[in-house]
């Protein structure tokens, strides 16, 4: 059954690229979900942002400094376009915070880390 709906869910999503995957598994795992009440719907309204790469020190350095830009905007204009050296950010801090929900995956020849918004 639970092949069947993976396999039915990807259809639906008409992609069955990693992240569509990475998705399903982050709404099943983070959302407490069951495999037959996951909708198409739902993976799509996912706030879940994907970012894949080699190592999880970049990828959680771009992830707080992208997810900072797109949710604070005016603080991370703030924040480039300071010259104060006190003036810093830390990555790690920012996505350890409890307002996000960070998730770390090692796949077979990369990494991938879903955030997503608590």
């Amino acid at each position: 059954m639970g092949a069947l709906r993976r396999i039915q869910l990807i259809d639906e999503l008409q992609s069955d690229d990693i992240e569509t995957f990475l998705k399903i598994g982050h709404a099943l795992d983070a959302d407490s979900l069951e495999l037959p009440d996951l909708t198409a719907a739902h993976i799509e309204d996912l706030r879940c942002q994907i970012f894949i790469g080699s190592n999880f020190t970049d990828l959680r350095r771009n992830a707080a400094y992208e997810r900072l830009e797109m949710e604070y905007p005016d603080e991370y204009a703030i924040w480039k376009s300071s010259h104060c050296d006190g003036f810093t950010f830390d990555p790690n801090c920012f996505l350890d915070s409890p307002a996000w929900s960070v998730q770390e995956v090692t796949l077979w020849d990369s990494v991938a880390l879903l955030v997503a918004p608590t």
